[in-house]
């Protein structure tokens, strides 16, 4: 033990002697060593966040990477052929425009007024078309027929009626007879 206590104070000979060094004291080291480690600490954050964003932009924005194979002498290189399906979507129609497509085609097969026997026509009253409003609606038709405002289904005399408009004229029925008229048709009573 005695060696030990002869090291020691050996030891504190010397540092008596040498003359003192700049060290600061034990406190202020402790004072700015937290700092300088806060710091680095702050750039290390924030160097590593850059990095993974940057990771994550990289990776996001990248298509899979085709590997690319060299042809040896008795290899064929068969490129990658991706399928397109192009599907035509096709819109159901209401009810509306279905029977629509069918008063027109109905239509078509109705005669004019002008075809009709002229006994018949002798007993029609005038019809005089004024104003026609067709559209895709039903609810918005009209035509102004003899100075009077008529819908479809509405009756414009005692037994004639009008049965339908049409983008081209109107239909009317007189005693089960269908009939069409176009919208320059005029029809006066003799």
């Amino acid at each position: 033990m005695s060696y030990i206590l002869d090291a020691l104070n050996k030891a504190e000979k010397d540092r008596q002697q040498q003359p003192p060094t700049s060290v600061p004291p034990v406190s202020a080291q402790r004072e700015t060593a937290p700092q300088t480690r806060g710091k680095y600490g702050l750039y290390f954050i924030i160097a590593v966040l850059v990095l993974l964003m940057l990771w994550v932009l990289l990776n996001k924005s990248e298509t899979p990477s085709q590997q690319t194979v060299i042809p040896q002498k008795s290899q064929v290189i068969i490129p990658k052929v991706e399928a397109t399906i192009q599907a035509k979507v096709v819109k159901p129609q209401p009810t509306q425009e279905i029977e629509n497509i069918f008063v027109q085609e109905k239509v078509k097969t109705i005669p004019n007024i002008m075809a009709l026997d002229s006994a018949l026509r002798n007993q029609l009253p005038s019809i005089v078309i004024s104003a026609h409003i067709y559209s895709e609606e039903a609810s918005k038709r009209m035509v102004i027929i003899n100075n009077q405002v008529k819908h479809e289904q509405q009756y414009i005399g005692e037994q004639l009626q009008l049965t339908h408009i049409t983008p081209q004229g109107i239909q009317l029925q007189y005693k089960n007879t269908s009939f069409t008229m176009k919208v320059k048709d005029q029809w006066s009573a003799y």
